[in-house]
């Protein structure tokens, strides 16, 4: 049994649980401290996780989660965790959001509270967010009613597991099993973590059943389907055991609940939730309730159980079954291409030094004209990505697109967008004294990434350092252009901050009218355990169906994560915390940074990121699962 899965179970669906808080504030007296603690927890023996609150009260008027202070209601009250407020304007401040503290008392908390901008940005990552289904049904033939698996024929449909293969009694399939589980795979894997599952069958319990005997079935999701001789892992499930004349749920290889078997038919719904909640009806009274589930990369549904030395007797079967998925739009669940995108197999180009930030852009209605820039060397290059998915110049190694102007020495973070019929390019480019300026060029017409002179963009007074700039023109106002960049106004630290321009992207100011109202993400050295304790930069915007996604790269330690956040207009952001992390193999071993999301013609968003193995840094490249081969 792998610990973590589940922290807490309850038959009522109320599950006991101490209750997760946090508190949020700014930086150098913007944070209060979240520590994070894992102790052992008392059902079934798995860790929790506890997050204890900061104490609101002491931290006075500063406490925030965007920064800026709580708006008032007519009698000096504070409003709710998000201040309501007409969508047609534009407030003067943001409201107390997403930061897991029911701030008001009323009860309702951040997505719950209808102060909160809680429309599309609640439901991302949600178990709102999802497409229409898609299901896989088994249905016995009936030429199977009564047979052998091998005499039906159903290889090519479904997967048998276990010693002996199931039977098909009076229209019923009967796993074998013996000492093991057997059964059949319904379908392939799926990933938990990007749709909501359902998992319903009728189980066939005849009346009289043998009391000395192994006597069997159910449907669950494995862990994987077992090869020969090895035992099924049930993560999630449900076992009419007519041995013992109860109906099990099972988790973790555990049973943890079970009711007297009575009926002759039990119609058994099993729900898994990509937010990591679960549900079991048809047994009961009332539908049994998981919350806090670690959902896996993969499960495997299947139809499961055990039948042995019975002498006669009508067997436990299952009737029917059907999977049904709907697709969720978690940006968490995301798969990795396995070989790097830069450098190009069919190249000899090898960077020099450590990659650095990639912008990506698509010029066309295909893959095949997307192109990107990425700095390296202190320099911008660039090329288009072929046939075979990788990053290649027009004569195979990176093309030059831009060198330092006179006063800079190297040039960063490249971000690409379009323009009407051209291609905008901003960058940072480094003084000798360290410092970074954002820079603005523009591609030539019909769409070419040949870019002429830098020109220095203007920022608000107090910034004395900037970069990792993404801008885009506004989608509401007209002439508007916003911009998120990591700006140092001489704290010592960079600061992930919204800015706006009335005059088309040449002179930015503070998006909310100050430095501290426009902060979008600050390290927080107060917190041990967050990816962004030490450092936050490269930050990269995508808007998908109206809400605001920022990807920004985020540092513990020696370590580089991407996080995300998402915003409906920038003035409060849910954090939706680590999309991408180093898993220890690969080019991509110990981090990733520096993300470039594109939207494809399709609609699905590719993410491409550098990976590093400590020694270099490679171009790599996800994705939502099935869609990285588009």
């Amino acid at each position: 049994m792998q610990t973590g899965w589940i922290t807490s179970w309850s038959p009522s669906g109320s599950p006991d649980r101490p209750e997760a808080e946090s508190g949020m504030a700014r930086l150098m007296h913007r944070s209060c401290l979240a520590m994070r603690m894992a102790r052992l927890g008392t059902v079934l023996g798995l860790f929790l996780l506890v997050l204890p609150a900061c104490d609101s009260a002491a931290l006075g008027p500063d406490v925030t989660s965007d920064a800026s202070p709580p708006p008032m209601n007519q009698d000096g009250g504070a409003a709710a965790d998000g201040g309501a407020f007409d969508r047609s304007e534009t407030p003067s401040e943001p409201g107390i959001c997403y930061d897991g503290v029911d701030n008001d008392d009323d009860g309702a908390m951040d997505c719950s509270d209808t102060g909160c901008v809680a429309d599309d940005v609640c439901c991302v990552g949600s178990a709102n967010c999802c497409s229409a289904s898609a299901s896989v049904d088994f249905m016995i033939p009936e030429a199977c009613v009564d047979a052998t698996f091998d005499e039906c024929g159903l290889e090519a449909r479904l997967t048998p597991f276990g010693a002996v293969a199931p039977n098909f009694e009076g229209g019923n399939l009967v796993p074998q099993g013996g000492t093991t589980y057997g059964g059949v795979a319904l379908g392939p894997s799926l990933d938990p973590r990007a749709a909501n599952v359902m998992l319903d069958a009728t189980i066939h319990v005849p009346a009289a059943r043998c009391t000395d005997c192994i006597d069997a079935a159910g449907v669950a999701f494995f862990e994987s389907i077992p090869a020969a001789g090895e035992r099924g892992v049930v993560r999630l499930g449900v076992l009419a055991n007519g041995s013992r004349d109860e109906v099990q749920v099972i988790v973790a290889d555990r049973v943890v609940a079970q009711e007297p078997l009575s009926a002759s038919a039990l119609t058994i719904r099993v729900t898994l939730l990509v937010d990591g909640t679960a549900t079991i009806s048809g047994i009961g009274d009332a539908p049994f309730a998981l919350e806090d589930i670690e959902l896996p990369v993969s499960l495997s549904p299947v139809v499961f159980g055990r039948t042995d030395n019975r002498a006669g007797e009508a067997a436990v079967g299952v009737t029917s079954a059907r999977v049904t998925l709907n697709p969720c739009d978690v940006p968490s669940a995301i798969v990795r291409r396995i070989d790097p995108v830069l450098p190009a197999s069919s190249t000899t180009w090898v960077p020099s030094t450590p990659l650095g930030r990639v912008a990506m852009i698509n010029v066309g209605t295909d893959t095949r004209r997307l192109r990107g820039v990425f700095a390296h060397a202190g320099d911008l290059l660039g090329g288009g990505i072929n046939g075979s998915g990788e990053l290649v110049g027009e004569a195979g190694p990176p093309d030059p697109v831009m060198t330092p102007p006179a006063g800079f020495e190297s040039l960063h973070d490249p971000w690409l967008f379009r323009n009407g019929d051209r291609v905008q390019l901003y960058f940072a480019a480094e003084r000798p004294d360290g410092t970074r300026q954002i820079l603005r060029a523009s591609g030539g017409p019909g769409l070419d990434l040949t870019f002429g002179d830098g020109v220095e963009i203007g920022l608000p007074a107090e910034v004395r350092s900037a970069d990792g700039p993404t801008v885009w023109p506004s989608q509401t106002e007209t002439g508007f252009w916003h911009m998120v960049a990591r700006v140092d106004t001489g704290i010592g630290i960079g600061e992930l901050a919204l800015l706006r321009s009335a005059d088309e992207g040449f002179q930015f100011e503070w998006a909310n009218g100050s430095l501290e109202s426009s902060i979008v993400r600050s390290p927080d050295g107060n917190d041990a355990f967050a990816i962004h304790r030490d450092e936050v930069a490269s930050p990269a915007l995508v808007e998908i169906n109206g809400t605001w996604r920022l990807y920004y790269s985020a540092r513990r330690g020696g370590r580089w994560s991407i996080g995300l956040l998402v915003s409906s207009r920038g003035l409060a952001w849910r954090d939706l915390g680590p999309v991408l992390e180093g898993d220890g193999v690969g080019f991509d071993a110990l981090g990733v940074l520096h993300p470039a999301p594109v939207v494809m013609p399709s609609g699905n968003l590719r993410l491409y990121y550098v990976g590093t193995t400590g020694s270099q840094n490679v171009l790599g490249l996800s994705g939502p699962a099935g869609t990285l081969g588009e």
